[in-house]
């Protein structure tokens, strides 16, 4: 049996939301950044601002971690990584010019994302461990290509899926190891 969209969110009417129930879907990207800064007033202060991000995403990273393993889904959490934590531009990149701001939100976008990749990893990280989850991904320093500073190319996203496959292989063989101690317990 389904479960009834009613059940978790408030004033729907034929699945569509009210005007007074807004969610939040993420932080603003470089397209909606004026509309975000309108509507907050200003630019917000990145340092003050910072803790909010990670409590959001430890918020909705739990609660997917917890409906996984309710339901025993194999799951890992993949590494966040960008151009930015690569050993280094390749010629295309270089060519390309990743990694150089083209605009002065852009040049601000670069500058918060290299003051606080390493806090919000160790954070995403320390959740992993935290829930028991595998944490997979290239690392820093890694090769994997790119098309643009925070998405990756086609070559880049098989890069990353032989990775997440090693990490989903890693979580069900955990799944199963509890499985067979659950068994071994309950005989």
């Amino acid at each position: 049996m389904r479960a009834s969209t009613r059940s978790i969110l408030p004033d729907v009417d034929d699945g569509r939301l009210s005007q007074d129930f807004r969610p939040t879907f993420g932080t603003p990207d470089l397209l909606s950044a004026g509309e975000a800064i309108q509507e907050r007033g200003g630019k917000v202060e990145v340092r003050k601002e910072f803790p909010r991000l990670v409590a959001y995403t430890q918020l909705w990273t739990g609660a997917i971690i917890d409906l996984c393993k309710r339901f025993r889904i194999p799951l890992a959490i993949g590494e966040d990584v960008t151009f930015f934590e690569k050993a280094g531009p390749s010629e295309r990149d270089i060519e390309f010019g990743l990694g150089v701001g083209r605009s002065a939100p852009q040049e601000r976008q670069f500058k918060i994302h290299r003051a606080f990749v390493k806090t919000y990893g160790n954070a995403r990280v320390k959740q992993a461990n935290l829930f028991g989850v595998p944490m997979t991904g290239p690392g820093h320093g890694n090769s994997i290509t790119y098309v643009d500073e925070f998405h990756y190319d086609a070559p880049g996203v098989q890069a990353l899926a032989d990775y997440f496959v090693a990490g989903l292989g890693q979580a069900m063989s955990q799944q199963s190891a509890q499985a067979a101690s659950r068994s071994t317990n309950s005989g």
